[in-house]
């Protein structure tokens, strides 16, 4: 290749944002020529002038970014030239690594500003290349667009999909197989879940709808997002059509249908989203109040029980919670004598303090489980109820629902298993921090420091009954864990695990807590992990695939039992948090009717029938109300 040529090419780079008239003239006599012979003198000049860098020198290079704006339209459309890009970009890609790695130890002004012109190169690299792979729905590496359709549509992890964009920003220009753009692949997936949604008088499940709108929003949102004026009229028309063609004869259906469509074209229009909190908890199906019914519901509740009172125990109960904690629904009493240990979890019975008619017990199921937004907590039960009179408060006489174990110290064997309703007197309320600071430096309370003790001790025997899966406990990883947290965690797993087992033994009815590895689905990732790797072997893809292989689906609740995978366990329940879970009050309940008390055989048909109804409306609020927590703290 001439001198003369190189020379014109890097003159088209130096002139090419300050003098259009003549960057136009020769950039077109240069295109016309040869794109190969201009592609590789334009990343011959890349190279000779990483080559050339010294953190100390003077030359400028911002002209370099000159030939990122050239290049898509230099190698578009030709593999060859796309090829050949890459291969270079990336010995320069770790030219470029090695400078920045090996930069002088205290940067001056100057070097620094080259420092930083440096690390925006190296980005810009990684810009360009996504955006010729992506930007062009034809040019797109198809392993991609199976990938996040994949994420998407199966998956439907939020977080996947963001980190998935986050890596292939152009991604989101990808056509489907059916050569529908994504953008309006969600849009139906929405509007699906819209329709299955305002279709039920009492609104049907709404995790898909708020997963989709998210999902819509996210995209729409992206600034490599290429969506014309004709594009938005298609996406516009599908909402109008929708509408159109559904007649409700319900005035909340309509109210519902006509905020989430008249949200999506609003999004579709570029305006911004409403933040208020009364918009969040109206999208959501949030009350962040209690209904006035509710309120004198609950007082006189609590005016009705506040002299409880009950007989002393000799066994001292101590509750661990972490700091600020509202709702203390779980206690802990243990003693060691002849080689047994005697442990007694004793958790809170809001059964015993609201009527199966109660309006707050409706309430309750409908909001499913209490919130934490942050410091903000929004209870399941008001505050004067399950913040005071059903928590475990320490002094106070409460109504508690107690398992007792008797465990061999030597073998770990469970001897014997009992459940007993009874009026309980907390002795002390602590915190892990205190369960983890007297652990270590004693305390002058024989009886408490014996407990802590003995806790320690049995942990490991509870811990016995699962074995949970590494992939699982790193997904599920808590960083604050602390011995004190360990230690309770075994305890709620231990009784949890006995109750689910006592009643899937007797084979009779119960809410059980349940987590399966589907394994078609891990079959499905398989094939696609195959299908990627023989197209391109995408390391960073084939990585996430083999994340999602081993992530197992989200537990949930059902009439029938079939284990816990991710615990490694064979039984399991919820039934240790029944102040912020009303998954745990039907435990209770089934308890007491089924355990505790005599039932019929219409009593096992009708509990049969419940369950599976709660579990089912549980289930499909979780993802909306774990994500509301989320956005109602960022939007804080």
């Amino acid at each position: 290749m001439d001198n003369k040529y190189k020379e014109d090419v890097k003159k088209l780079l130096l002139i090419y944002k300050y003098n259009p008239d003549y960057r136009d003239e020769l950039y077109d006599r240069l295109f016309s020529r040869n794109r190969n012979k201009l592609l590789i003198a334009m990343l011959d000049s890349f190279e000779q002038e990483i080559s050339n860098f010294s953190y100390d020198g003077e030359n400028d290079i911002t002209y370099l970014f000159t030939l990122f704006e050239l290049l898509p339209d230099v190698i578009r459309r030709n593999q060859f030239l796309q090829q050949t890009t890459i291969n270079r970009f990336t010995d320069i890609h770790r030219n470029i690594n090695d400078l920045i790695h090996t930069k002088p130890t205290n940067l001056t002004r100057d070097e620094t500003k080259r420092y930083k012109l440096l690390k925006n190169i190296l980005f810009k690299m990684e810009d360009t290349i996504l955006k010729f792979h992506y930007e062009i729905p034809d040019d797109y590496d198809p392993t991609k667009g199976d990938y996040i359709s994949y994420i998407i549509f199966k998956t439907k992890n939020l977080n996947h999909f963001r980190n998935a964009i986050d890596e292939f920003p152009y991604i989101i220009n990808i056509k489907l197989k059916d050569e529908i753009p994504l953008i309006n692949k969600v849009l139906e997936e929405y509007l699906k879940a819209l329709d299955k949604y305002v279709s039920d008088i009492n609104l049907g499940p709404i995790d898909d709808l708020i997963y989709y709108k998210k999902v819509f929003s996210m995209i729409m949102k992206s600034p490599k997002l290429a969506l014309n004026d004709e594009d938005k009229e298609v996406l516009l028309n599908m909402l109008k059509d929708y509408t159109n063609n559904k007649d409700l004869s319900v005035v909340r259906q309509r109210e519902k249908l006509s905020y989430f469509v008249n949200s999506i074209m609003l999004t579709v229009l570029g305006e911004e989203e409403d933040n208020s909190l009364t918009n969040l908890n109206y999208e959501y199906e949030v009350h962040d109040s209690f209904k006035a019914s509710h309120n004198i519901e609950a007082k006189k509740i609590y005016v009705l029980n506040k002299e409880l009172q009950g007989k002393r125990k000799r066994r001292k109960i101590y509750t661990f919670d972490g700091e600020g904690a509202y709702e203390l629904d779980d206690g802990l009493s243990i003693e060691k004598r002849d080689g047994i240990f005697h442990l007694g979890v004793h958790i809170a019975n809001p059964m015993k303090y609201i009527p199966h008619n109660s309006v707050l017990y409706d309430e309750a199921k409908r909001r499913t489980r209490s919130l934490y937004c942050g410091t903000e907590c929004i209870p399941m039960y008001p505050f004067n109820l399950s913040g005071d009179l059903m928590s475990l408060n320490q002094g106070e006489y409460r109504y508690a629902l107690s398992h007792y174990f008797d465990i061999d110290a030597r073998t770990g064997e469970l001897l014997k298993y009992s459940i007993k309703d009874e009026i309980i007197k907390v002795t002390r309320n602590c915190t892990y921090t205190n369960f983890n600071e007297d652990i270590v430096h004693g305390s002058d309370d024989n009886n408490y420091y014996d407990t802590l003790l003995h806790l320690c001790e049995v942990a490991p025997i509870l811990s016995r009954v699962y074995d949970e899966n590494s992939v699982y406990q790193e997904y599920h990883s808590d960083n604050s864990r602390t011995i004190g947290t360990s230690v309770v965690e075994k305890c709620m797993i231990y009784t949890n695990y006995n109750l689910a087992k006592l009643f899937s033994d007797r084979g009779l009815p119960y809410i059980y807590r349940c987590h399966k590895i589907n394994e078609k689905e891990v079959k499905e990732i398989e094939d696609l992990q195959a299908r990627i790797k023989l197209r391109s072997d995408d390391k960073s893809v084939l990585r996430d695939l083999e994340m999602l292989k081993n992530m197992f689906p989200r537990a949930y609740y059902t009439l029938n039992n079939v284990g816990h995978e991710g615990l490694g366990t064979t039984y399991y329940s919820h039934v240790t948090s029944p102040l912020r879970r009303f998954a745990d009050n039907l435990a209770t309940e089934c308890v007491f009717k089924f355990i505790l008390d005599d039932y019929t055989s219409e009593d096992i048909k009708r509990y049969n029938e419940y369950i599976e109804q709660v579990s089912e409306e549980i289930n499909q609020k979780r993802r909306t109300l774990d994500d509301y927590e989320l956005t109602r703290i960022h939007r804080k």
